[in-house]
């Protein structure tokens, strides 16, 4: 059994991949909307689990389940739980592989910044004059962190999330209104990106490097075509045993582990 930690579209059509070629595949997801999206992809035939695993849980999961080999194509920003995976890899002596959508090649741009971290995002968005309107483009994992420092700042967030009900409700938690909340599925073309920031009349856009697969460009150019201060957060660092960014190299590495004598 291959275990594909899922949760992005790249995961979804790599999971899709597997399953053409007879592969028997888990799947886990984190949330009821990641799952939903898994279904309407994947066969009926899929076992997809949902839920947050501790360390602890996932060398269960992989004892239970017998885990032949670990795909872990996580969001390219979850390094706690990518480092987590490297670890149950070692730990219970299978393979582990990483398949991460290739980073952005970035235009070069008087107002475009790469920030290391987001503490150094913030440190330049502290920079702005007050009363900016920030687009954050970011997922919902910061805005906890994002939103309350924004406000303090004086500046105006808007924020573009899934169409979750628990992502809308912890939104309107940290007092944004309902005109600073975008729920939408992506991906969004540049035109309608540029639609969108002309709406909600933003100065500023944060985002992450989040490649092709992201639409990184898409909302990168027209940001700066409006001209809108960008922010990119650069990708977490992190000593990956292996990684690709090919889905046929994931195909012939299962195959060729699925050679191998279970251990």
């Amino acid at each position: 059994m291959i275990w594909v930690v899922a949760g992005t579209r790249d995961a979804r059509q790599l999971i899709e991949k597997l399953e053409q070629k007879r592969i028997k595949v888990l799947a886990t997801v984190v949330s009821d909307y990641g799952e939903q999206l898994l279904r309407q992809q994947a066969s009926a035939d899929l076992r997809i689990f949902k839920g947050a695993l501790t360390p602890e849980g996932m060398i269960t999961f992989v004892q239970t389940q017998q885990v032949r080999a670990i795909v872990d194509a996580t969001h390219p920003y979850a390094q706690v739980v990518s480092s987590a995976l490297i670890d149950v890899a070692r730990q219970c002596q299978i393979p582990y592989l990483r398949y991460e959508r290739a980073s952005s090649q970035l235009p070069e741009a008087e107002r475009l910044k790469v920030a290391a971290t987001w503490d150094e995002c913030l440190a330049w968005l502290q920079q702005l004059p007050p009363g900016q309107g920030v687009f954050l483009a970011t997922g919902s994992r910061k805005l906890p962190d994002l939103v309350p420092a924004l406000q303090a700042m004086g500046h105006r967030p808007v924020v573009r999330i899934l169409p979750d009900p628990e992502q809308v409700a912890l939104c309107l938690q940290m007092g944004l209104s309902p005109a600073q909340v975008i729920a939408m599925q992506g991906p969004f073309s540049a035109d309608m990106n540029r639609a969108m920031f002309q709406q909600v009349g933003a100065d500023c856009l944060v985002t992450k490097d989040s490649g092709h697969v992201g639409g990184a460009l898409d909302k990168i150019e027209p940001a700066l075509a409006l001209g809108m201060d960008v922010i990119v957060v650069g990708r977490p660092s992190l000593a990956y045993p292996e990684m690709t960014d090919d889905a046929q190299h994931v195909l012939n590495w299962v195959a060729h582990v699925l050679e191998q004598p279970a251990r």
